[in-house]
């Protein structure tokens, strides 16, 4: 993928070495969810045209054909899509007016910010993941030696 230019005071996001996980299609981008995620993060994509009731229908669909889905899985798509939408939500909610309207500017917070929070730990704990998956397997061919 083409390098990104970073802003300094945003936090610096590693590319994953692979991209799984549902696949999407959407108007704006196709591909795995994950992907997507780091595109948002990367500021390639705006949070404000992704179509979250179009990711979700999919991912509805996609469990309904499936037997036996992983409750991680699972729990994972629904805690990015809720928090994709909440932050949709306080981006397209009025500001609030007052006297003051310059400073509340600076002082509030981008509530993308959240959601680049959340990618991150959630690619940490990805990282891991895949790091035990490595460990095991390295350990798989490995016997105790018995007394």
């Amino acid at each position: 993928m083409t390098e990104t230019l970073q802003n300094p005071n945003q936090p610096q996001v590693k590319e994953p070495e692979r991209f799984t996980g549902h696949k999407i299609h959407l108007p704006v981008f196709e591909g795995p969810l994950d992907l997507l995620l780091y595109l948002i993060r990367a500021h390639r994509y705006d949070v404000l045209d992704i179509p979250i009731r179009q990711i979700t229908s999919q991912f509805v669909e996609y469990l309904t054909l499936m037997r036996d889905v992983e409750a991680d899985y699972a729990g994972d798509f629904l805690v990015t899509a809720a928090t994709l939408m909440q932050i949709k939500a306080r981006m397209l909610l009025p500001k609030a007016e007052s006297q003051n309207e310059e400073l509340m500017e600076q002082d509030e917070i981008d509530p993308r910010r959240e959601l680049v929070d959340r990618l991150l730990e959630y690619q940490r704990i990805q990282e891991a993941a895949e790091s035990l998956r490595i460990a095991r397997e390295a350990r798989s061919d490995l016997f105790a030696r018995s007394l």
